[in-house]
């Protein structure tokens, strides 16, 4: 088994990795063999279907080259979250939560009963085909993966205190693109290469995400465009960054 995401988060790393908007297993591998810590595969805008042998081959190519995958789902659906989850994905992005009571729900399908509502069959891709003891892989998959709602509005901001205090919750996702044109601010240097961020707004936005993770003690992972933005979001707290 490759070592999990949660080991190297609790072990204090600082991971890097891409995001896969093209639907293609060869990307992925490439993304793994280069050295990147993980991948984030996108199946909200890219044209990657949540649901069917596709996402299956980009994360079982994840596992051949040894990255740990993590998925964004269209909707934080229990149905396109077991999928994701039953082929191997190590994480969840849990897209477009706005309270605690739908990050509540959404996390409660990343985790089998009692933690949670995914529903249980010991053939999937994630337990070896049943190879895998099923209660030990049940335990295992309960403990390793990552529910990380993503807080991308203004509202999403507003809660992100409850949001993080929701049991499960391991990481808060900032999303700052639909977050940016929640607010009607420019992302702007969020991204460049100035040192200084265009809007205010969006830069409180991600120090409040940062104050609520640590106060809950949950994760950081946000998005940066280049090596700058990257160790600046990393110097303000982030533990996770998707270039």
């Amino acid at each position: 088994l490759m070592i999990s995401l949660r080991d190297r988060i609790e072990n204090g790393d600082v991971l890097i990795g891409p995001m896969a908007l093209i639907g293609s297993p060869v990307v992925v591998e490439i993304f793994g063999h280069v050295g990147f810590d993980l991948v984030v595969i996108d199946t909200e805008h890219a044209p990657t279907s949540p649901y069917g042998t596709e996402l299956e081959s980009m994360i079982r190519a994840a596992t051949a080259a040894d990255i740990p995958a993590i998925v964004r789902p269209t909707e934080p659906r229990p149905g396109a979250i077991l999928k994701a989850l039953n082929f191997g994905a190590q994480g969840i992005w849990l897209t477009h939560i706005q309270t605690a009571d739908e990050a509540q729900v959404a996390v409660a399908s990343c985790r089998y009963p009692p933690e949670g509502s995914r529903s249980s069959v010991p053939v999937t891709r994630a337990a070896r085909y049943g190879v895998e003891p099923w209660d030990d892989y049940r335990q295992r998959a309960n403990r390793e993966v990552l529910a990380m709602p993503i807080i991308e509005s203004a509202q999403a901001v507003s809660n992100v205190d409850q949001i993080a205090a929701v049991p499960g919750v391991d990481f808060l996702q900032f999303g700052p693109f639909d977050l940016s044109v929640d607010l009607q601010v420019n992302s702007g240097n969020f991204y460049g290469t100035d040192s200084e961020w265009i809007d205010p707004q969006l830069e409180e936005a991600f120090k409040t995400c940062v104050r609520s993770a640590r106060n809950h003690g949950v994760g950081i992972s946000t998005v940066a465009w280049n090596a700058e933005s990257a160790e600046r979001q990393i110097e303000m707290g982030a533990q996770i960054v998707l270039m």
